[in-house]
């Protein structure tokens, strides 16, 4: 190993200079974690600034690079989102970190690039198409058509029947158990039992199958995955299978690895699901045996994301730095986000350090004005304005909930509040039901062109999936076989091709309409393979010039967003504003399951935190919906700088929270 790293005064005020932009500096809280190079935790509440933190470090690593033993720095997040703000502030001055042998990148795309994509090319000496989920269920949902070779008809169509009355064939995986490879609901979930669907039969005429029976259905399976295995499909999920059969097959990959990256930082480790907790643990703590310095950076009471345990079980406690200071919240949404904590073992606590006074609002709403909450909200944000309580530059409105979709009658999602709300501009998928959603997907947030090129690429393989056109070999094309094939039999056409997408993809980032250039090329790109539109049909011409063009362009971009004084308020998921920062938010609850029966049921965050709300923190022991409820509100509470608003029923308001105290609270009714 070389000598090791000694931070300097001038280097923190190196990465001050960069980083901040009117003087400010590092509190000793973060200076010391900034100062740490071992293998430790950090622990920081909500606009602590811990990934600022972690920007100071990588900045100041960038001094050093390269390292004279030619390892480098690693930096891991849990979403691409966490991963471009880091690049977006500090990419022009960590040239170095950005290359080779440095990687910064998901969690997903580590996993990826250094173990499924060299395990699979090295077992099947081929390349692998497709990691997504989208595109895997599109392959998948075939699974009736396929007959394979030393099955019988019976045992066919059992094991079809099997996943089809189960509706299995999306969700079932390889998981790797005690070395062994075994059929599993979801990724290392419960193991498939093979008992025969009983469907509609009546339960006295039910018989199972027999031992013999349940081995053909399974070995049917397996033959099934390993069949989309070979055609080079993988779900997400089964990246993190090769992974660990890299690692259990190759154990020395593991050393390779970390005389690769000689520092780890993860970002967002409360995101991580457990079986990515269990690859970085494996390959970067080895049983404390590695010689990286492995940080791990997140806030416990932040963990958000489904999982099917809890952060207890696979977050063990090590040597951890505590930020408690937040510069985001005022001292009175501090105080009240404290009483929504989970986890309080490592110390932490909200402190508010932003000046302000303004109390946080409930706006109480019946069934009659639901849809009126954001308008008086909007109301309540422009009298602050008026008085000079929000500064005028701050305009950064947002109003979130927890669930996106009505689950039935009378039970609250976003579009009661927001009946326009469209769920286009928070997906993450490349496979789309029309060509209009590939071109309108995230163009408000998309101003580069390599992503909105990829939305175009995809759509035009999306249109060649629906009308059977396939490579010589019987493979769906994907994007190296498609440019392959361009090159090498329309060679003219390909260059015209590529200046398409350059052009198509310029027009897009300056919010310019394409989809009529685009729908006008199709049939010129189906020739190109001696095909014609048929099956794509619907899929093309979907959605129409009121979605997608002319003078409606702007308006698809602006989808989710209202206007009533004059500034923008986004109506958004709490998932979507995860780690983000907002000068006002209205917090809308919703309908999130029932818990008990008639009189005792609960099913939204005023019943089951209503303690919460009144002041009292949680105790530990309250049961799994209060807990999902607590970290939501925490997550959403935490957002604002200025002014937080929640919005709450009249009859759960009058029954539970009826007795706020005045002092902490301003209430308004609607």
């Amino acid at each position: 190993m070389p000598a090791e790293i000694r931070i300097t005064d001038d280097d923190i005020a190196f990465a001050e200079n960069i980083l901040f932009s009117h003087g400010e500096k590092f509190d000793s809280e973060r200076i010391d974690f900034i100062n740490n190079l071992t293998t430790v935790d950090l622990q920081a509440v909500p606009g602590s600034g811990k990934t600022t933190a972690l920007m100071a470090k990588l900045v100041i690593l960038e001094r050093y690079l390269p390292f004279s033993d030619g390892s480098g720095v690693l930096v891991i997040s849990h979403t691409n989102a966490a991963i471009d703000e880091i690049n977006n502030r500090i990419g022009k001055y960590c040239q170095k970190l950005f290359s080779h042998p440095n990687y910064v990148g998901t969690i997903q795309k580590f996993t990826d690039d250094f173990l499924t994509i060299p395990f699979y090319s090295n077992t099947y000496n081929k390349r692998l198409y497709y990691i997504d989920d989208e595109i895997y269920s599109a392959y998948a949902k075939d699974f009736p058509t396929k007959f394979y070779r030393g099955f019988t008809r019976e045992n066919q169509n059992n094991a079809k029947r099997y996943l089809r009355v189960n509706d299995l064939y999306k969700r079932f995986r390889f998981s790797l158990l005690n070395g062994e490879i075994v059929l599993t609901d979801g990724y290392h979930g419960r193991p498939l039992d093979f008992k025969k669907p009983r469907g509609n039969t009546r339960a006295q005429n039910y018989h199972d199958w027999n031992d013999q029976d349940k081995q053909r259905v399974k070995s049917w399976l397996f033959e099934f995955k390993r069949n989309l295995f070979k055609g080079g499909i993988l779900c997400f999920d089964d990246a993190y299978y090769f992974a660990f059969e890299y690692l259990v097959k190759y154990p020395r990959i593991k050393t390779i690895l970390q005389r690769r990256f000689r520092y780890v930082f993860v970002d967002e480790m409360q995101d991580m699901e457990k079986h990515q907790h269990d690859l970085l643990e494996s390959i970067f703590f080895d049983d404390a045996n590695s010689i990286s310095r492995y940080q791990r950076i997140g806030d416990k009471n932040q963990a958000i994301y489904g999982r099917k345990v809890t952060l207890d079980e696979i977050w063990s406690q090590r040597q951890t730095f505590i930020i408690n200071g937040s510069h985001r919240l005022t001292r009175p949404i501090a105080d009240l986000v404290n009483c929504f904590a989970l986890y309080k073992d490592t110390g932490s606590q909200v402190v508010g350090l932003r000046e302000g006074d303004i109390p946080p609002h409930i706006i109480v709403y019946e069934d009659k004005s639901i849809a009126n909450v954001i308008r008086k909200y909007s109301e309540i944000i422009n009298n602050l304005l008026t008085e000079g309580k929000i500064p005028p530059h701050e305009t950064n409105y947002k109003a979130i909930a927890w669930r996106k979709y009505d689950p039935g009658e009378n039970k609250i999602s976003i579009s009661y509040y927001f009946p326009e709300f469209s769920t286009i501009n928070h997906s993450t998928r490349i496979d789309y039901t029309c060509l209009c959603d590939y071109l309108n997907v995230n163009r408000r947030a998309q101003r580069s062109l390599g992503p909105i090129q990829a939305n175009i690429i995809n759509a035009l393989l999306k249109i060649l999936r629906l009308e059977n056109i396939e490579t010589e070999e019987g493979r769906k094309y994907a994007k190296h076989s498609l440019f392959v094939y361009l090159k090498e039999h329309h060679e003219q056409h390909f260059d015209e091709f590529r200046l398409n997408l350059f052009q198509w993809s310029m027009a897009l980032a300056q919010g310019k309409d394409v989809i009529g250039l685009l729908r006008a090329y199709i049939p010129r790109f189906l020739s190109l393979f001696e095909g014609v539109i048929n099956q794509s049909g619907q899929f093309i011409t979907e959605g129409g010039e009121d979605n997608n063009g002319g003078s409606n362009g702007e308006e698809a971009i602006e989808m989710n967003i209202v206007n009533y004084h004059g500034f923008d308020i986004d109506v958004t998921t709490i998932h979507a504003e995860k780690g983000k920062t907002h000068t006002a938010t209205l917090y809308m609850e919703t309908y999130y399951y029932r818990d008990g029966r008639g009189e005792k049921s609960k099913s939204y965050e005023s019943q089951r935190l209503c303690e919460q709300f009144k002041g009292n923190t949680m105790n530990g022991n309250e049961g799994k919906r209060v807990k999902e409820s607590a970290k939501m509100v925490y997550v959403g509470f935490s957002r604002p700088t200025h002014l937080l608003c929640v919005a709450v029923h009249k009859d759960r308001y009058d029954e539970y929270l009826s007795d706020l105290d005045a002092e902490k609270w301003k209430i308004v009714f609607l």
